[in-house]
Formats: C-alpha cells, structure tokens, sequence
C-alpha cells in the first residue's frame, strides 16, 4: 500500500510539474529542483491529510458492500472467458437471452399499452446468491412485480471482484418493458 501511495504521489508530482514546466515555458521561466522539491512537499502534505478511506485496500478483508468494483458482479455462465471484456459480453447476451425467455410482461400492462423501464437493485454477494431485493423504479402495472420476480428466480451470480477477491456489490438492474 505504501508503494502505491508513493507511486500515486510520484506520478502526481510529475504531473504537476510537467504542467508547471509547460506553462512556465511560454513565460520564458524556467523551474529549479527547488521548484520540483517544494510541489512534491505539497503534494505529500495534501495526500497526508487526506481519510485513509481514499486509498486502496489491498489486504483488509472487508463484509463492506461495494457499488463499484474492479470487476462488476455479472450473469453466470462465461467463465471460458479469460479477458474480462469477452466475458462481460458473453454475460450481458445470456442475461438478455434468459430475460426473453423468463420475464413475464403482465397482461394489464400489455391491455393499457404500458412500456418503459424498471430498475431492481440488488446485493451480489461473495457467493454469488442475491439479497436485499427491491423495485428501485417502477412503472406500474404489474412491471415492478414482474421484473422482481425475474431477478429472484435467477441462477447464481458471478460475484464481483475486488484485489482478485470475491466481494459483496449493490447492483441496479434496468429491465425494459416494450410492445411490439
């Protein structure tokens, strides 16, 4: 973690500098080592007070449930996949083939023409089971039901990954509801 905080302060500095040296340049001024010494102080100073919360966690095992991770929970059955990208397609393609062929549009809905959106939220968990399942957005009619119900009858999740570890993610999902 220290290497990481000093890499960041390095790459910061340098960042900084180089902005310094770019600007000074068109006022004909040039910096010292001196110049360099006193933004790298600066920069140490800011990050010092900065909350520990800020900077990665590498080894803390944390029960935390996380809303971004290095690797985003996803829809099971793409673990041929080695690069994440390749997996992420192939995940998203089975949750919309599952969703075709599970979610159930409810007929009141269908009669008064309803589309639109529906938004679940839900916890990944490290195991991959889901929790604390809810409407988030709701367009009525049965949507919201419809939608909730899709979710709870899912298989297992990949769970997300944080540090190359299983983590629990709170996930919003977007379930479209349209006529055709």
């Amino acid at each position: 973690m220290k290497n990481s905080r000093s890499l960041t302060l390095l790459v910061l500095a340098l960042s900084i500098t180089i902005h310094w040296s770019c600007k000074a340049r068109k006022q004909q001024a040039e910096f010292t080592a001196e110049a360099v010494e006193e933004t790298v102080e600066e920069v140490e100073s800011v990050a010092s007070e900065a909350p520990d919360e800020a900077l990665p966690m590498e080894e803390e095992d944390t029960d935390e449930v996380l809303t971004i991770t290095e690797e985003m929970p996803m829809y099971p059955g793409c673990k041929a996949f080695t690069v994440y990208r390749e997996r992420k397609a192939c995940a998203d393609n089975k949750f919309y083939q599952y969703t075709l062929n599970n979610l159930q549009y409810p007929p009141i809905a269908v009669e008064n023409g309803v589309q639109g959106t529906v938004v679940i939220g839900f916890t990944v968990n490290k195991d991959g089971t889901r929790s604390n399942v809810r409407i988030m957005k709701d367009i009525g009619y049965g949507c919201g039901t419809a939608a909730l119900e899709l979710v709870n009858s899912m298989p297992l999740w990949e769970p997300g990954l944080q540090n190359g570890k299983p983590v629990a993610v709170r996930y919003q999902l977007p379930v479209t509801f349209r006529l055709k």
